[in-house]
């Protein structure tokens, strides 16, 4: 009774809110780092730390810009299941094709360079 008691009053105070959101914006932010990982294994036949490595320099110099496009992905997800879950039909098919032109731009601009 008394550890139920401890962990609710742990979740109600401020320091577990603070670890919430600290560790959801690492975890946003290293998600960001990485989302080109699988284009790299698929279209470039790299091994997966070679593509995890590549990943990561190519988003990070566009990381801003990434990290706003997979926020507007993730609320075109939410959008797409409060339509019953139909739109999500819509918004899946739609977020892989954005994902992977912003993949096509970031590897042209890198090339060209």
């Amino acid at each position: 009774d008394r550890d139920i008691e401890a962990a609710m009053e742990f979740i109600t105070s401020g320091n577990f809110v603070l670890a919430l959101i600290t560790g959801s914006l690492i975890s946003i932010m290293v998600s960001a780092l990485y989302c080109f990982a699988p284009l790299f294994v698929i279209l470039r036949d790299l091994s997966f730390w070679a593509a995890l490595e590549e990943s990561r320099k190519s988003t990070s110099k566009r990381f801003w810009g990434i990290l706003f496009l997979l926020l507007m992905m993730g609320l075109l997800h939410v959008i797409g299941a409060l339509l019953c879950g139909i739109g999500l039909v819509v918004s899946i098919p739609v977020s892989y094709l954005a994902l992977y032109n912003a993949f096509q731009d970031q590897i042209e601009s890198e090339s060209s360079l």
